[in-house]
């Protein structure tokens, strides 16, 4: 499809894992059940459609002026259904081109690990028979490239706007705003880009474009830090605790070692590895104590634990509860507002 561009601009730099990250690459293997995405000689990566998909989705759910109208389905894509023709009536194709995010080469330090995950039955309170899973992931510290190319039209009111989304992207990606791949609001995929830069390509000044042609590099460009734009989310409420525990706490780790059965969940800070809290437990505590609260709030009845389909209808109907946490064993209904980054324990004394 043609259309008029005067310029092209290529957002590079490194995204930096600050949790483990799971990208499912859509099949199963004998390892895990959901093995992380690799490109066919191996290599992990993010693939460009949930990066892609996890960015524009921070726009919609933002306070951007433009991110629920025309210019932004214009900026994003919009295809409004299937056609024989090659192009229809406000039909757009994506000015903001991701790349996969291939690993980068670290020191030795260990990339994968297997983390394991029980259905929690919510009518007994406790963890399902039968009913287990686990998932690969990429272990927080590591490091992805990351590559975006926005292409500016010539339409000058148009041509700001893909600018400004450029900007807020790269200051959204630089300050750990944007979650990504599964289990985002449990604490996982969360990430920032550091060693950002940006280039240009002329592509309405000859001379300019040739000399990039022959040099085989885009023109680097000057002044990121000062374009950044911060995009603003109104009702957005971030707390931040420490916590400090009153007795013995400990999430298991998966898997046994020659001395322990069992050993605390732990993730790579600062060079050391330390207890962790992982999001998933957060979640589960916090939801099950909304729950209780609700419930006692509306001083409504108990259901016997032989009634699961009446508990799950009276835990169903808080809407506050699946406004916050999503709907319990219908995801796809209701997305949840509420993301739980890791608590990770402060480095000190070792524990015993």
């Amino acid at each position: 499809m043609a259309r008029e561009l005067v310029e092209k601009w290529r957002l590079e730099g490194d995204l930096v894992l600050d949790s483990d990250l799971s990208t499912w690459g859509g099949a199963d293997d004998w390892v895990s059940d959901q093995p992380v995405a690799r490109s066919g000689d191996g290599t992990v990566y993010i693939p460009a459609s949930s990066l892609a998909g996890a960015v524009r989705s921070y726009f919609e759910y933002s306070g951007a002026a433009f991110a629920h109208n025309s210019v932004h389905n214009r900026i994003w894509g919009n295809i409004r259904g299937r056609s024989s023709k090659s192009s229809q009536e406000g039909d757009y194709t994506s000015f903001l081109l991701f790349d996969d995010c291939l690993l980068k080469p670290g020191n030795g330090e260990t990339v994968l690990r297997l983390r394991d995950g029980v259905w929690i039955d919510r009518v007994e309170g406790r963890a399902s028979s039968n009913i287990k899973y686990d998932r690969e992931t990429v272990l927080s510290g590591n490091r992805f490239g990351f590559s975006l190319v926005a292409e500016i039209p010539a339409d000058p009111a148009f041509a700001d706007a893909v600018r400004d989304t450029f900007f807020m992207i790269a200051e959204a990606l630089k300050s750990g705003r944007i979650a990504l791949g599964a289990a985002s609001s449990r604490g996982m995929g969360q990430v920032h880009a550091e060693e950002l830069h940006w280039r240009k390509l002329p592509l309405n000044d000859t001379a300019a474009f040739l000399d990039a042609f022959e040099n085989g590099e885009w023109l680097l460009a000057s002044g990121l830090e000062g374009r950044l734009k911060r995009l603003s989310r109104p009702g957005r409420l971030e707390i931040k605790l420490n916590w400090r525990p009153l007795g013995s706490v400990m999430v298991k780790e998966s898997g046994e070692t020659l001395v322990f059965g069992a050993y605390p969940f732990s993730s790579p800070v600062s060079g050391r590895v330390v207890p962790t809290l992982p999001g998933s437990s957060v979640k589960g505590a916090l939801r099950a104590a909304a729950e209780r609260i609700m419930a006692t709030l509306a001083e409504e009845g108990e259901y016997g634990k032989d009634d699961r389909e009446g508990f799950r209808a009276y835990i169903a109907r808080h809407d506050l509860v699946v406004a916050l946490f999503g709907r319990d064993r219908e995801p796809e209904e209701a997305e949840a507002m509420m993301e739980k980054k890791a608590c990770l324990r402060e480095i000190g004394p070792e524990l015993s």
